[in-house]
């Protein structure tokens, strides 16, 4: 991908720390600084450049290599950026994108993973359920999750287990997080929400953070 950057040099280099390396591009190439005739403002060039195997080889002779990472120390780059963010940023591309796929709110979901793990994707219980979103192994293994700590599977599964019940229960939201607090048998032989102390403060916290979170 290449793109034109009308930038001082100083600017330049600010914005690409500031920005591609955070996008994690493997090796990234600048022109020789031209000079526009308009307004002699310097005119740069970037080409970026995805790790496809082996070295990738330039072929204008002009472009010089401004940065070269190898495909782990790029990705490193990336896990930097992410940790630097507060923890209920970190994942928001993939809750973005669980939740397009499976049309949840979005903040429903980031409510839902505060109350579950405070966002940490280490997190087990004392019952067996691990990672952001508290996926219990028989869960797991019904929604093909291989790794319950990995941020994306563990995301994409819950997301879609929150969508199964929402839709098994009419679309009623607040049912549906009580059955993924108390489990949906439950949530059916009482014909609604529990009567569990935990399950209806589970509801009020996954709601609250919702709120929370939308307001920032």
């Amino acid at each position: 991908m290449r793109t034109t950057i009308r930038r001082s040099l100083p600017v330049f280099a600010m914005f690409l720390v500031g920005f591609l390396i955070p996008h994690s591009p493997t090796r990234i190439y600048c022109s020789l600084p031209l000079t526009s005739l308009e307004n002699e403002i310097p005119v740069i060039e970037i080409l970026l450049e995805p790790e496809q195997g082996g070295l990738i080889s330039v072929s204008d002779p002009q472009e010089q290599p401004l940065l070269v990472l190898s495909a782990d120390r790029a990705a490193d780059y990336g896990d930097q950026e992410q940790d630097s963010l507060p923890p209920h940023k970190r994942y928001d591309s993939l809750i973005s994108s669980a939740a397009n796929e499976f049309n949840v709110d979005f903040y429903l979901i980031k409510g839902l993973i505060q109350a579950e793990s405070s966002f940490d994707p280490a997190a087990v219980s004392p019952v067996g359920a691990s990672g952001l979103m508290q996926i219990m192994p028989r869960t797991a293994d019904m929604l093909g999750v291989r790794n319950r700590f990995d941020p994306q599977e563990n995301i994409y599964a819950g997301v879609r287990y929150l969508k199964f019940l929402i839709e098994a229960l009419d679309g009623d939201v607040r049912l549906a997080l009580a059955a993924y607090n108390a489990g949906i048998t439950r949530v059916r032989q009482w014909g609604g929400v529990p009567p569990y102390a935990v399950t209806k403060q589970y509801i009020k916290q996954v709601f609250r953070y919702a709120k929370e979170f939308r307001s920032l």
